[in-house]
């Protein structure tokens, strides 16, 4: 009983990393043709960045959004 039930976790566990195998490889493809890139950064983010730089800010104040429907 516990190996059907095994057998039957594994099977799932496959079957998910097919399926996010298959989105990995669509998302590939559509990355290849080229896409577009934006990026956002609010009125005081350039100081903000320059603290990150010497040392003063953890992280960057900046989004960066990539869109795959966006062609070259």
């Amino acid at each position: 009983m516990g190996l059907r039930r095994l057998r039957n976790r594994l099977d799932q566990v496959q079957g998910e990393a097919s399926f996010t195998m298959q989105m990995a490889r669509d998302l590939i493809a559509d990355l290849q043709d080229g896409f577009g890139v934006t990026i956002e950064m609010d009125e005081n983010a350039a100081q903000a960045l320059m603290d990150v730089f010497t040392g003063k800010g953890r992280k960057i104040p900046v989004t960066i959004k990539i869109d795959p429907s966006v062609d070259k």
